[in-house]
């Protein structure tokens, strides 16, 4: 093999290696789960996420028990508390031994990522399964992804819309309702004023026909 062989044979080699490290970050499909306390409390509480430990050589699991605790867990039964925090949409966990550490939870291609944060993402270690903690670690690949975010901002203004809309509504069937009823109380009104007016031409009709009787029969 010539020398320009050999050269060209690396790079081929080290773009390819760079682009497994970039296809998981550079995809359009990729997005960052911004982890906080409420997407927390409704996604992950009670619930396991489920990942091949490389460090381990076991399947491991983090336990969320609490929104404070969790345990990482292994089916080689290890078992370690966590203490559970947030930062800037990423989680944290924090044992006693390794100090705490932060992770980016990354949705892709209907696959979740959890990787620690100033490492670069790998594809093939970092990706989780969510689900139920007494699942099978035989089984733990057929859970699911983890789930998207709502941005509390969004959420919030939609309440805020739906909120002012539903305002809106009321308002005008309200409106509608007091115009209804005072064209009611006009009716009545007038309604009264006309039986009035009836009754005294009806009167004065009968004092007529008594005062022209002679000439009627």
């Amino acid at each position: 093999m010539t020398s320009k062989s050999i050269f060209e044979h690396l790079l081929v080699r080290i773009v390819l290696t760079v682009a497994v490290f970039l296809v998981p970050l550079s995809s359009a499909n990729a997005e960052k789960i911004f982890v906080d306390k409420a997407y927390y409390e409704k996604n992950l509480q009670g619930q396991c996420i489920f990942a091949f430990s490389e460090r381990n050589n076991a399947i491991a699991k983090v336990v969320f028990e609490s929104p404070t605790t969790a345990r990482f867990m292994t089916e080689s039964y290890i078992d370690a508390e966590l203490k559970v925090s947030f930062s800037k949409g990423n989680l944290g966990l924090e044992s006693q031994r390794g100090g705490l550490k932060k992770y980016a939870l990354i949705t892709q291609a209907n696959q979740s990522f959890m990787h620690e944060i100033g490492k670069k993402l790998k594809k093939q270690n970092d990706e989780v399964f969510l689900g139920n903690c007494d699942t099978n670690w035989k089984y733990y690949q057929r859970l699911g992804t983890l789930p998207l975010a709502t941005s509390t901002a969004v959420a919030k203004s939609a309440t805020v819309k739906v909120e002012k809309d539903e305002i809106a509504a009321l308002e005008k069937k309200l409106a509608a309702l007091k115009q209804k009823s005072a064209r009611k109380e006009e009716y009545q009104k007038m309604r009264a004023l006309l039986d009035q007016k009836l009754k005294e031409v009806q009167g004065q009709i009968q004092m007529l026909e008594q005062e022209y009787k002679d000439v009627l029969n």
